[in-house]
């Protein structure tokens, strides 16, 4: 499950991974300050929410004893502005495998599939005729 997060203005991705039993925590900058201030605070309700309700909900009454992993080997952004595309690709690569084969450098290519993909039209699913 992929819940993406705004906070303040940046991306991160919070990630359940329901077959490896385990959340993470997905923040593209490296030196995030708005997550030291309230990144417990975040976490703590986000895990509640999952343990105490959802998850039980889906047949996992265990789901307190996931471990929670802050992710640090994925790729980091290098600017201020390309937050959500890094967020949008590690949704992209945790759905395909554990392999985060991208970099910084590669945001413009990124941006510019999204733009075409939403101007094309390939966001929505064509209707059966």
């Amino acid at each position: 499950m992929f819940l993406p997060l705004c906070l303040s203005s940046h991306w991160v991705l919070f990630y359940v991974d329901i077959k490896e039993k385990k959340f993470s925590w997905l923040d593209p900058d490296p030196s995030s300050l708005i997550l030291s201030y309230h990144f417990e605070n975040h976490v703590k309700v986000l895990l509640q929410w999952f343990t105490s309700f959802l998850l039980p909900k889906l047949g996992y009454i265990d789901a307190n004893k996931w471990p929670f992993i802050v992710r640090n080997d994925i790729p980091k952004q290098k600017n201020s502005v390309d937050c959500g595309v890094f967020v949008m690709k590690y949704g992209d690569c945790l759905t395909h495998g554990d392999c985060f084969l991208f970099k910084q450098e590669d945001m413009v290519h990124f941006r510019r599939r999204i733009f075409l993909d939403i101007y094309r039209g390939r966001l929505h699913k064509k209707k059966k005729q």
